[in-house]
C-alpha cells in the first residue's frame, strides 16, 4: 500500500514538473523579447524565424518586416559576402566563431554588431517551432567600443608622439633604479643609446657625489614623505664628460598605493650652469651670458609653445603669463589673460573652492575642474600645478588639460563596464573566474546561491574543494582540456556548503593565459525530476496491474486537493474537471453514510485515526458504487496539513458478497427446516423410549409379584 501512495506522490510531483516547464517556457519567451540584447533565430537557409522585439526597435523595423526575409537583406553589402563564407560554418558549431558585420537600419544608416551564435535543438521545443535544427544569433552593439577603441588609439599616439618628440628627457625608472623606458631626448643628453640607456642603473651614469641625496629623496617619495621632487644634479656623458639636469621625479603607484615605478623629467642646465660658473669667475662675459639665459629662456619658451598643454603661470590667482596650447584651449588672446583673475573663467562656486585650497600646497595631484571659454561655452579641464619662487616672489605654475573627450570616455568605459556587471551579478547562473590552479578569483551572486558560501570564502577556495571527491578525475580531465576556442560543457556533482550532493551543468573556456570562467547552473531539481519521472512511470506501470485503485490527497491548507487518474475514473469525473473539495466529496456519498464518513474524517486529523471504512457513491455520472477509502494524516509543527490515501472500486465484490448472503440465507433456511424435522424425530423416538423404558419396569413389577404369589402359595401348601 505505501509503495502504491508513494506513487500516486511521485505522478503528482511529475505534473508539477510538467507546470513547472511550462511556466519556464513563457518565462524564457518574455526574456527573448525584452532581453537588453538583439535576438534573431534563423533556419539553415538562412532565413528569420524569429526576431525580438529588442532588435526590431535598434534597425526601426516591424517584426513582420523582418520574419520570413533572408537574413542578408539587413546586413550591409560590404558584409555580405564575409557573413556568408562564415554562415555555414557558424551554424555547425556556433561557438567556435564570432563574427562581426553592419546590420542596415531603416534609412540605409548602418549599426556594427557582433554576431554571438547558440544552436541547440531544445530551443525548437522551448519556443515551440516546428524546426529541429535552428540556430540562435545574439546581436551585442559595438558602435561605443568602437568609437572607445579609436579614442584609445588616438590618445596613446598622442602621447607616443609627446614621449618621442619633446624636447624634455623623459624616463620610466624602476623602484631600484633600473631605466625601464627611455626617450631619444635623454639619450641625446647622456650620450648613451636608448638600447643601452635601458639596459643599465641610474647610478651607473650619475656623479658619485650626488647619489646619496638623490637617493635620500627617492626614500622619501616611497616612504610618501612628498609626492615628487626636483634636483640639480650632474650625469657622467658616454664621453666621460660632466653634464648638468634639472631632475623633476614623480611616483607612480598602484590602487592600493604600493609604488610601481618613478617618472623623470630631465632638462639639460649644462649651459645655465657653465654661465653661472663664467659671471662668477669673469664679469666681462656677463653680457654673454644674460643673452644665453634669453636664448635659453626662448628654449623654455619654444617647449612651452609647442606643448600639447596648457601652461600658466599666476601669482594668487592673477594671470601672468599662458602659452598658445591654453589660448587656444580658452579662446582669449593673450592681451585678454595678462593681468586677468583666474576665478573669473571658473563657472561654478564648488570648483573655485577647490582651487583656492590647493593654492596653498606646494604640489597638486591632477584634478578636474569646469572652465569657461571666452564664447562662454564650458569644457572640463584636468589641473596638475606646483610652486616656484624666482626673485624673491611666490608663483604657480600650473599644466592644464581639455579632457571633455576623455571623460566622455572614461564614462562610456565605466558604463560598459558597469553594464556587464550587473548582468553577471544578476544573473540567473553561477559565474566563476578561475586561475590555472583552479583557485577562484571572481564569483557573482549567483555563484553564492548555488554554493551555499559567500563571497570571501568562496575566494578562499579551489574548484577541487567543491567537487565530489569520486568526480575529482573528470573534473580535472575536464579543465584540462579547455582552451581559448570554444566553450565546453560538463555535467558534475559538487558539495554545498550544507554537504548536501548538488548536480551542476557547467560552461567553460579559457579567456587567456592562467585564466579560466564558468557558467554555472545547479540542475539537481532536473535530475531528480528526471529519476522521479522513471521511478514513477515504473511504479505506474505496476499499479497498472491493480485493478480499480486510486489515490487521493488533500492539502488542508490550500483547501486543494489531488487524484491519480484511477480516482477520476471510479468517481466519473473528467480528468480536466475540477476536484471537489472536502466537504463536497461527503456529498458524493448516499445520505446514510455522510454523518459517519464525516466523524471518521474529524477523528483522522484531530486523533490521527486511520481512516477506512466502505460506502456506497453516487457518481457525477448518476451510477451508484460500493467504494472502499482508506487514509492517513501528514503533520507539522503538531499541526495536521495534508490528508492522503487510496480509493479503490470495490463494487463487484460487494456484488459478489451480497450474492454469498442470500446463498448463506437459503443455507440457514434448509439448516432450519432440517433441524426443526430432527428435533421432531427426536421427540417421537424420546417419547417411544420412554414407553418402552417404563414397560420393561411394568414387567419387572410382575415378575417380583408373581415370585411373591408363588413363594406364598408354597408356604401355604406345606
Amino acid at each position: 500500500m505505501n509503495k502504491l501512495q508513494n506513487s500516486n506522490l511521485q505522478a503528482e510531483k511529475l505534473r508539477s514538473a510538467y507546470q513547472e516547464l511550462e511556466s519556464l517556457r513563457s518565462k524564457f519567451t518574455a526574456f527573448f523579447e525584452k532581453a537588453p540584447v538583439g535576438f534573431l533565430l534563423l533556419n539553415q537557409r538562412g532565413m528569420v524565424i524569429e526576431v525580438n522585439e529588442t532588435l526590431c526597435q535598434k534597425l526601426n523595423y516591424d517584426k513582420s518586416e523582418m520574419v520570413d526575409v533572408p537574413i542578408t537583406g539587413f546586413i550591409y553589402h560590404e558584409d555580405q559576402e564575409h557573413f556568408l563564407q562564415n554562415y555555414k560554418p557558424l551554424f555547425k558549431n556556433p561557438a567556435a566563431r564570432e563574427l562581426q558585420v553592419r546590420l542596415l537600419k531603416r534609412g540605409d544608416e548602418r549599426l556594427p554588431v557582433e554576431l554571438i551564435g547558440i544552436k541547440e535543438n531544445n530551443l525548437s521545443e522551448l519556443l515551440k517551432y516546428e524546426q529541429q535544427d535552428i540556430l540562435l544569433l545574439a546581436t551585442i552593439d559595438i558602435s561605443q567600443q568602437q568609437e572607445i577603441e579609436i579614442a584609445r588609439k588616438a590618445a596613446e599616439q598622442k602621447l607616443r608622439i609627446l614621449f618621442n618628440q619633446t624636447a624634455v628627457g623623459i624616463a620610466e625608472m624602476g623602484i631600484d633604479g633600473s631605466f625601464i623606458k627611455v626617450n631619444k631626448r635623454l639619450s641625446e643628453i647622456t650620450g648613451y643609446s636608448v638600447e643601452e640607456l635601458e639596459k643599465i642603473n641610474s647610478h651607473d651614469i650619475t656623479y658619485p657625489d650626488d647619489i646619496s641625496f638623490q637617493d635620500k629623496l627617492i626614500a622619501e617619495l616611497l616612504r610618501s614623505e612628498r609626492d615628487s621632487f626636483e634636483l640639480e644634479k650632474r650625469y657622467i656623458h658616454q664621453n666621460g664628460k660632466i653634464e648638468w639636469v634639472r631632475l623633476y621625479s614623480t611616483i607612480v603607484r598602484d590602487r592600493f598605493g604600493n609604488p610601481l615605478y618613478f617618472i623623470i623629467t630631465v632638462v639639460d642646465v649644462n649651459d645655465l650652469k657653465e654661465a653661472e660658473q663664467i659671471m662668477q669667475t669673469d664679469s666681462e662675459k656677463i653680457a654673454s651670458q644674460n643673452e644665453a639665459l634669453r636664448e635659453k629662456e626662448m628654449r623654455y619658451r619654444l617647449l612651452s609653445e609647442v606643448s600639447f598643454e596648457g601652461i600658466l603661470l599666476h601669482e594668487n590667482g592673477k594671470v601672468i603669463d599662458a602659452n598658445s596650447s591654453l589660448l587656444r584651449m580658452t579662446g582669449f588672446d593673450q592681451e585678454d589673460v595678462e593681468g586677468f583673475n583666474l576665478l573669473d573663467i571658473i563657472p561654478k562656486e564648488s570648483d573655485r573652492q577647490q582651487v583656492m585650497e590647493k593654492f596653498s600646497k606646494s604640489y597638486v595631484e591632477p584634478y578636474r575642474i569646469t572652465l569657461r571659454r571666452k564664447d562662454g561655452s564650458e569644457f572640463l579641464a584636468e589641473i596638475e600645478a606646483r610652486n616656484m619662487d624666482y626673485n624673491g616672489k611666490h608663483f604657480r605654475i600650473g599644466a592644464v588639460r581639455d579632457v571633455s573627450e576623455k571623460a566622455k570616455t572614461e564614462e562610456a568605459l565605466a558604463f560598459t563596464e558597469q553594464k556587464y556587471r550587473t548582468y553577471i551579478e544578476n544573473a540567473p547562473n553561477g559565474f566563476f573566474v578561475a586561475d590555472g590552479e583552479g583557485r577562484y578569483l571572481e564569483v557573482n551572486t549567483a555563484a553564492c546561491r548555488i554554493t551555499g558560501y559567500t563571497e570571501k570564502e568562496l575566494l578562499q577556495m579551489k574548484i577541487s574543494d567543491l567537487v565530489l571527491s569520486e568526480d575529482l578525475e573528470k573534473a580535472g580531465e575536464h579543465f584540462q582540456s579547455l582552451n581559448d576556442e570554444a566553450f565546453r560543457t560538463i555535467d558534475i556533482r559538487f558539495l554545498h556548503k550544507n554537504k548536501s550532493v548538488r548536480f551542476w551543468n557547467i560552461i567553460a573556456r579559457k579567456i587567456a593565459e592562467n585564466r579560466y570562467i564558468a557558467f554555472t547552473q545547479d540542475i539537481t531539481e532536473r535530475v531528480q525530476n528526471e529519476k522521479d519521472k522513471f521511478e514513477s512511470e515504473r511504479l505506474l506501470d505496476a499499479v497498472g496491474n491493480i485493478a480499480l485503485v486510486g489515490g487521493w490527497e488533500m492539502n488542508l491548507e490550500t483547501g486543494k486537493a489531488k487524484w491519480t487518474r484511477e480516482t477520476y475514473n471510479i468517481v466519473e469525473i473528467d480528468y480536466n474537471e475540477a476536484i471537489p473539495g472536502l466537504d463536497e466529496h461527503v456529498e458524493f456519498y448516499l445520505p446514510q453514510y455522510r454523518e459517519m464518513i464525516q466523524e471518521k474524517m474529524k477523528a483522522l486529523i484531530e486523533k490521527g485515526i486511520e481512516l477506512e471504512f466502505e460506502a456506497e457513491l453516487k457518481t457525477s455520472k448518476g451510477n451508484i458504487k460500493w467504494c472502499k477509502a482508506s487514509g492517513r494524516r501528514e503533520m507539522v509543527n503538531d499541526k495536521c496539513i495534508k490528508l492522503y490515501g487510496t480509493f479503490q472500486d470495490i463494487n463487484s465484490r460487494k456484488a459478489i458478497e451480497l450474492e454469498l448472503a442470500k446463498h448463506r440465507e437459503h443455507l440457514e433456511e434448509i439448516v432450519k427446516k432440517r433441524t426443526q424435522k430432527l428435533e421432531e424425530q427426536k421427540a417421537e423416538l424420546e417419547n417411544f423410549n420412554r414407553l418402552f423404558v417404563g414397560r420393561e419396569f411394568r414387567i419387572k413389577e410382575l415378575r417380583e409379584k408373581v415370585k411373591e404369589l408363588e413363594k406364598r402359595l408354597a408356604q401355604e401348601s406345606t
